[in-house]
């Protein structure tokens, strides 16, 4: 018994949806960190020595 489930494609635009805001997140705080990592080190970075 072979059910057409209109919900299936939303579903699945949901699914990915999420999926790529997760992935988006992850790049965001890997880039604040290697970004807070950079600042650190000393000599690196704007220039800002403090």
């Amino acid at each position: 018994m072979v059910v057409a489930d209109p919900y299936r494609r939303w579903r699945r635009a949901v699914y990915y949806a999420g999926v790529a805001v997760v992935c988006l997140l992850t790049a965001a705080v890997l880039v604040l960190l290697l970004s807070c990592l950079v600042g650190m080190l000393p000599g690196v970075g704007s220039g800002r020595s403090g």
